[in-house]
């Protein structure tokens, strides 16, 4: 799901700065179906638990398999996080990543200002101001 999220689809995207890839892996978990018309309808769904799937239609649930939920027409997806192996103590390396990115922005932008100024002083002194 990398390519999908915001960090990736922003102009300055760094593949780099997103992170290993098991962030971004995610698995199905339930789908909502709407049956009927944009003001009118009945929704269902399909829910996983552990690896089995169930139908929920109002007050029935009923045994059902991937290939129904998969063969749904599906309204919306719901979808889990696959790894949550999140150390509080530490900063994700790809945060660090981009903490380090903006700083070397921040650096090369007072650089160049820096710059700027040195060439107005030697302008000046041409000038004899």
């Amino acid at each position: 799901m990398a390519p999908y999220t915001s960090l990736a689809t922003g102009a300055k995207a760094d593949p780099s700065l997103l992170g290993p890839g098991a962030l971004y892996e995610y698995d199905l978990f339930a789908v909502v179906n709407h049956e009927g018309q944009v003001n009118s309808g009945h929704y269902t769904n399909y829910a996983r638990f552990d690896d089995d799937w169930y139908r929920f239609d109002d007050e029935k649930v009923t045994p059902a398999t991937l290939k129904d939920c998969l063969n749904s027409r599906a309204y919306m997806c719901v979808y889990v996080k696959r790894h949550l192996n999140y150390k509080q103590h530490k900063t994700p390396s790809y945060i660090v990543a981009q903490q380090q990115a903006a700083e070397r922005e921040r650096l090369k932008a007072a650089e160049e200002k820096e710059s700027a100024k040195l060439n107005l002083k030697e302008l000046a002194s041409l000038a004899g101001i």
